[in-house]
């Protein structure tokens, strides 16, 4: 899941692409969903929020993932990724499949999310430590930092090498059984 904290200052004086970058379209369309996922009781919640915003493909990326493998999820990433937004959605997932390679640094907080329907920061979330955090709230895992350069690689395989069933990803070290056994 991603989410936004204190990117207001980049909101107000970025262009109007950084402003976009920093705000979260997810939690801003639906942020009573949203405040249901942050307190549903789910084992764990990870925020990736900022940090999904580190690795933006150039068309040199782009035409690697043709040139070492091309096949029709390299043609199709080539033909629809854009060279100006984040992977956000495939860092998440990165963060998801390898924990511990991907994220650099994590802190875990309290969320919640501004439901004021006329409020300026309806569908923001917004941290608290446990003494000042309004009752009912749980504490999330939010991501500050990950390895770029190790979700661009594991992006770049996924790609270039995608598996053709599910039974090709226990040799790429990701084994069902054993992710549900981390998980318990």
């Amino acid at each position: 899941m991603r989410g936004y904290m204190d990117c207001f200052l980049d909101q107000a004086i970025g262009d109007v692409l950084q402003a976009d970058l920093v705000s979260d379209i997810n939690f801003i369309i639906d942020p009573e969903a949203t405040k249901i996922t942050l307190t549903a009781y789910f084992p764990n919640i990870t925020l990736v929020a900022n940090s999904a915003n580190g690795v933006i493909p150039d068309q040199a990326f782009l035409d690697e993932l043709m040139a070492v493998n091309e096949n029709p999820l390299s043609r199709l990433v080539r033909a629809n990724q854009s060279t100006f937004l984040p992977f956000w959605d495939e860092t998440a997932a990165a963060v998801m499949v390898d924990l511990e390679a991907v994220v650099l640094d994590e802190v875990e907080v309290y969320v919640d999310v501004d439901t004021s329907y006329h409020s300026p920061f309806y569908g923001y979330i917004r941290p608290y430590q446990a003494a000042l955090m309004p009752p009912g709230l749980r504490k999330v895992k939010y991501i500050n930092a990950v390895n770029n350069t190790k979700v661009a690689e594991m992006i770049k395989t996924v790609v270039q090498f995608p598996p053709k069933s599910c039974a090709e990803l226990k040799g790429r070290g990701v084994d069902s059984q054993d992710q549900g056994e981390k998980l318990r």
